[in-house]
């Protein structure tokens, strides 16, 4: 009976953890804390936002990469704060600078289509 009680209460416990973690109140692990990861996880919402006012066309290809490529840059930064030497660690930095500007190029390509249609309705 003792060990269910402790079970419970570490479960209990558990629960609250996780929940003022999705609140924001503490931070796990070191890269939480980074500003540039911290961005990177805006940027995340800011681009799902986005892309619900693309074309229907680009709702499947574009939007997939340009969400993958855009949650790349926050992964490798976690990633590369759990290696153990700086080599490793500047690799995944470069692979979220990599993923950053395909992410670039991803927001481009509708907006080069925009920008090409109204200078064909302006001539």
């Amino acid at each position: 009976m003792g060990s269910t009680n402790q079970q419970f209460n570490k479960s209990t416990v558990h629960q609250f953890n996780i929940k003022d973690k999705l609140m924001g109140k503490y931070h796990i692990y070191a890269f939480e804390k980074l500003d540039v990861y911290q961005l990177a996880l805006s940027l995340s919402i800011e681009i799902r936002t986005l892309v619900k006012s693309f074309p229907k066309e680009e709702q499947f290809d574009l939007t997939r990469q340009l969400k993958r490529a855009t949650d790349s840059i926050s992964s490798n930064l976690a990633e590369g704060s759990g290696r153990s030497s700086n080599l490793d660690q500047a690799h995944f930095t470069n692979m979220a600078y990599a993923s950053g500007l395909e992410v670039i190029n991803h927001l481009n390509c509708p907006f080069s289509k925009i920008i090409s249609q109204k200078m064909i309705m302006v001539n």
